[in-house]
């Protein structure tokens, strides 16, 4: 496995101005007026029950369009969903009275953040491969030019994994 090159945790969409000052699933755990759509068979509804969010302030969709037409119905107070996907749905609909949680805390359950990283798999034998990948994508990171790549896929800064190593990464999981 090479370093990491993205980060993939829960993130949130609300009403625009945050009317909640929601920044976490804590947060919501917190206010049980709060209403939540999640889809189906995610793994965000279940990180929201380990956190304390009733199951009462849980809405679950089939998708994740069906999350978003929810909070701008009015039905719920807030979405979530991979930040990946997240910010592909928000770029696609240009909604101004939707907003992302730019400063969402990814959930922590027994002490481990709900978080995944995507990254190359190299075979054993090449190891001088990996590294020469390694090392050109520590250029790539340190030079801003990742995140310009990623950014043309709808990635943003909340999906960079920072300094991570693979061995970090494996530990995490």
């Amino acid at each position: 496995m090479q370093t990491p090159n993205t980060l993939s945790g829960g993130g949130l969409a609300v009403k625009a101005g945050n009317p909640h000052n929601l920044k976490s699933y804590f947060d919501i755990a917190a206010k049980p007026e709060v209403k939540i759509a999640v889809m189906s068979g995610a793994a965000e509804y279940d990180h929201l029950l380990q956190v304390g969010v009733s199951e009462d302030q849980i809405v679950s969709v089939p998708d994740q369009p069906s999350a978003l037409a929810a909070l701008q119905a009015g039905r719920v107070d807030a979405i979530t969903m991979t930040s990946a996907a997240l910010q592909s749905l928000l770029t696609t609909i240009k909604d101004p009275n939707i907003e992302r949680v730019e400063d969402f805390i990814i959930a922590e359950v027994n002490g481990k953040r709900q978080q995944a990283f995507g990254s190359a798999a190299f075979r054993h034998e090449d190891n001088d491969f990996r590294e020469a990948y390694n090392r050109e994508l520590e250029k790539l990171k340190k030079s801003g030019r990742l995140l310009e790549i990623f950014e043309q896929f709808g990635f943003t800064k909340h999906e960079l994994p920072g300094d991570v190593t693979a061995e970090q990464a494996i530990e995490m999981w």
